[in-house]
């Protein structure tokens, strides 16, 4: 297939040893070729190739069949952890009767995380790195909300806490499981409160753990959390989900 082999000829050429890769180059080039080839099957992979070249076997295996689930570079980095490539980090194109790896097609600059998800236009901060904790403060004193929110939080400044959520974690949540902007600060305010703040910044905080949303939007979706589902609805989900964790670990 056209993409298996641009991606084994571009590794052998761009896959070397690193401090995280600490074996030789055609090693590393082929240990990777083989973790991934299982998941490489369609042409649109083909300008995925150099940021596959920057992955690691043990990030291929994490990531897993979700690989054919990030269609973009920069949905791809964002789960790997990577910088999006711009156009100087694609590979020139070789001629074609050159024996280096075949350039791949130029990679288009990724759009800002308001521009593929609209429902959170205003949300974030104008970086569009993080969530805008003053454009949430209506929405907090709202007493729908505050109703269902743990009555403690107004004393842990709530704008704080939202503030230090990370725009990709927001996206996930929002695009992902459809939340208005109540429903999203009812489920982010709870997670604080039941979690704890060091396990809510490995959830949503800009260096999160891509894998760890993942299970809980999986969890979410398995529970009915969506568009229709009432603020209740989702404290009630989040106490319930993180209080079977807390037993769990207690237990082991």
């Amino acid at each position: 297939m056209v993409v298996r082999t641009c991606a084994r000829r571009h590794f052998r050429h761009r896959v070397g040893a690193t401090e995280r890769q600490p074996v030789g180059p055609r090693e590393a080039a082929e240990e990777l070729y083989h973790c991934l080839k299982h998941y490489l099957l369609f042409d649109w992979q083909v300008p995925l190739v150099p940021l596959y070249a920057r992955l690691i076997p043990d990030q291929v295996r994490a990531l897993g069949q979700r690989l054919l689930d990030l269609k973009t570079p920069a949905a791809l980095a964002g789960a790997a952890g990577l910088p999006v490539p711009d156009r100087a980090d694609v590979p020139p194109a070789a001629p074609a009767n050159s024996n280096t790896a075949p350039a791949a097609p130029p990679v288009a600059a990724p759009k800002s995380v308001e521009a593929r998800v609209p429902a959170l236009a205003g949300m974030l901060t104008t970086d569009g790195k993080r969530l805008n904790a003053a454009a949430f403060a209506p929405t907090l004193l709202a007493p729908e909300v505050r109703a269902v929110l743990p009555r403690r939080e107004f004393a842990l400044h709530p704008t704080a806490v939202l503030g230090s959520v990370g725009a990709e974690a927001a996206e996930a949540l929002v695009e992902r499981l459809s939340l208005r902007q109540d429903r999203l600060a009812v489920l982010l305010m709870s997670v604080y409160d039941v979690a704890g703040g060091e396990a809510f910044l490995r959830l949503f905080g800009q260096g999160a753990e891509p894998y760890l949303i993942d299970r809980l939007v999986a969890h979410a979706r398995q529970s009915g959390i969506g568009a229709d589902s009432s603020l209740a609805d989702v404290a009630a989900f989040v106490t319930r989900a993180f209080s079977r964790l807390k037993a769990a670990s207690v237990r082991g």
